[in-house]
């Protein structure tokens, strides 16, 4: 008895462990692929490279996968369910028996039980849990391509930004020049006494004022530095050697209307997909919990052996059929089926609400795209006419019939207007991958980054 015992414990703990270990539904995910080590930080990063180093490094990515392994291990657990469960228990005892002084008896008892249970049938609660647990997959892939646009979208963001802020420091130092200059002059016609103190002081605030804010500008580039990095999954203060984009965009306006756009994003953003399959998920859950009070009908069957050192061994073993219905729960399926029902109402809300977020989200990134490109046709037109301004008054001053007034303000005018340009520039860049990012299109997202590569 004790040899078959021993036999049968080694075989299930061996088939155990090799099941523990792998996979019988096949519904595992792969672990997530880590290759940023390639990255080379000596080496100028183009627009491309950042994309990809940001998908592959990013935490988000990492988190949202994740995700994805979780619900696919929670799905496989859902399907033990349809198997049979094989417990093998033992146990063994010494006894010593003391009736008087001259009767005393000590003997051993072993015993030990192999038992199968096969659920048969359950009025569809184990089909229900499992269709939950693929409804929740389904919503934690749809999350992670909502999370891998989102990170794609962040890194071209943030590296267009960069390059604005490293423009718009390039133009506040034309300004400070520009308001150095003015400086100068007006202290010559000053010594020279053809204008008065007031006009060096006027000069000497707007220098002052142009020194503060390519200050500020600095500041703003070195804040850009640090988002571009941590986009990218790196630490805020790494350097990084980073391409430009080109000066030239071409114009990319979407053929469609605007409401074609709008059920486009409904069809394609794995965000909606996501919350849409949560509501499937909430239903599978309902029917789940209705499902749990009902009956359930199994196969049972057990061996069982006694081996005492005083008789001989015995051994019995039984099949049969085994019927639960559940009477009187506590009103635990009750407060089990408010619950996923609440839970699914909560689901179609967040639905909706969303719906109308896309909406939204199309809405925005259309109408920036739109006014984007029409900055981008205008403000070439404003910069040549605020430089012909500011020379003209700069050229009257020295020569005499202007102001200083006149000078330091078609300056600001300058200013401003170069500032317009670089953000009509990168304003332009952005929105066109913001709009494939409302759209949720995943090819338009990658075309627009070929079309910055192909420049």
């Amino acid at each position: 008895m004790k040899k078959y015992l021993k036999f049968g414990l080694i075989i299930i703990l061996f088939i155990s462990g090799v099941w523990a270990d792998s996979d019988p539904f096949g519904v595992l995910e792969k672990p997530y692929q880590n290759n940023c080590s390639s990255l080379n930080l000596k080496q100028p990063l183009n627009l491309s490279v950042a994309v990809n180093q940001a998908l592959c490094a990013n935490p988000q990515t990492h988190v949202a996968w994740a995700s994805v392994q979780y619900q696919s291990a929670l799905l496989g657990g859902s399907n033990a369910a349809y198997l049979p469960t094989v417990s093998i228990g033992a146990t063994i005892s010494g006894n010593h028996d003391k009736g008087s002084i001259t009767n005393i008896q000590n003997y051993s008892k072993e015993s030990g039980s192999i038992a199968l249970n096969y659920l048969l049938y359950d009025f569809g609660n184990r089909d229900a849990l499992r269709d939950q647990a693929a409804f929740a997959l389904l919503s934690s892939k749809k999350s992670y391509d909502n999370i891998l646009q989102s990170v794609f979208f962040g890194a071209v963001q943030t590296y267009y930004n960069l390059f604005q802020a490293q423009a718009s420091l390039d133009a506040y130092k034309s300004a400070e020049s520009a308001a150095k200059e003015n400086l100068e002059a007006a202290e010559t016609k000053v010594k020279a006494g053809v204008a008065i103190p007031a006009d060096k002081l006027q000069a000497r605030a707007a220098y002052a004022q142009a020194i503060l804010t390519r200050a500020g500008s600095e500041g703003t580039l070195i804040v850009a530095k640090g988002n571009f990095a941590a986009a990218l999954g790196l630490d805020a203060q790494t350097s990084l050697m980073v391409t430009a984009p080109s000066d030239g965009h071409e114009l990319a306006l979407p053929k469609e209307t605007l409401q074609e756009l709008i059920n486009k994003a409904k069809q394609k953003r794995p965000d909606l997909a996501a919350v849409q399959t949560d509501i499937q998920t909430a239903d599978a859950a309902l029917r789940a919990a209705r499902d749990s009070g009902m009956p359930t009908l199994a196969l049972t069957s057990s061996i069982n052996g006694i081996d005492t050192s005083t008789a001989s061994p015995t051994t019995n073993s039984n099949v049969g059929i085994a019927l639960s219905f559940p009477i009187f729960t506590g009103y635990a399926t009750t407060y089990k089926v408010a619950a996923a029902q609440e839970q699914r109402s909560i689901k179609e809300t967040i639905a909706q609400s969303l719906e109308k977020q896309v909406t939204l989200d199309v809405y925005t990134a259309y109408a920036n795209l739109m006014t984007a490109s029409n900055q981008e046709k205008l403000i070439d037109d404003l910069v040549v006419s605020a430089r012909a301004s500011y020379d003209a008054a700069f050229g009257r001053y020295k020569a005499g019939v202007g102001t200083i007034l006149d000078v330091t303000s078609s300056q600001v005018v300058l200013s401003s207007a170069q500032q317009q340009k670089v953000s009509a520039l990168y304003s332009l860049a952005v929105a066109r991958v913001a709009l494939a990012k409302a759209l949720g299109d995943n090819e338009l997202m990658n075309n627009e980054l070929s079309k910055e590569e192909s420049r």
